[in-house]
């Protein structure tokens, strides 16, 4: 990008919009995007992508209170489509299933695959869980572009579907998310939740 005359590398931090199954804990859909804030276009390809993955529709959806979930838009939409919209409650992190799902993977795949995860996500408030300037400067040579940030997130995703890294409640062994959803198991709730 060229600014005052001068080419400079712009710096943003992604927006990811996954689809949780509450159940299985596979990520069905998930949508990244560069826009600088939450937009209902991605909220709507990441049910559309778990819709092509899945084969249906959920039941019933959970979302959190974000501009892009909340707007009338996506409210009527997701009302005419889903049969149960069950906004989470506001300031508890812990009502939603996708941010267990987001810290487990943030543990076991971003963080030891990804040098350049900062690990948080768009409301983290400490400072180690975002990445100072002077860090950005010592490694800026090394920070991928575009289209490989991109392939990173595609491919922690793919992993974290396809391996047994964490055991849920019930289980008897670690199971891969994937094979999980094969399964036959309890009514599916997915949720969804942007994510950088």
């Amino acid at each position: 990008v060229t600014v005052n005359g001068k080419e400079t590398k712009v710096r943003k931090r992604l927006y990811t919009y996954i689809v949780v199954d509450a159940a299985t804990w596979a990520i069905l859909g998930w949508t990244i995007g560069d826009s600088s804030t939450e937009n209902q276009e991605m909220v709507f390809n990441a049910i559309r992508n778990a819709y092509y993955f899945a084969g249906c529709l959920p039941n019933q959806i959970q979302s959190d209170h974000g501009s892009a979930n909340m707007a009338n838009d996506m409210v009527g939409w997701l009302s005419q489509s889903i049969q149960y919209v069950t906004p989470a409650e506001v300031g508890n992190a812990k009502s939603k299933i996708v941010e267990a799902v987001w810290k487990h993977l943030n543990q076991s795949v971003l963080k030891p695959q990804a040098h350049n995860h900062s690990g948080g996500n768009v409301t983290v408030r400490t400072e180690d869980s975002r990445p100072s300037n002077d860090w950005l400067k010592a490694n800026k040579d090394t920070l991928p572009n575009l289209p490989e940030a991109i392939a990173q997130i595609n491919s922690a995703f793919h992993y974290w579907n396809n391996n047994a890294l964490i055991k849920l409640k019930g289980e008897a062994a670690t199971t891969a998310p994937i094979e999980r959803l094969k399964k036959p198991h309890r009514a599916k709730v997915l949720g969804f939740e942007d994510q950088v």
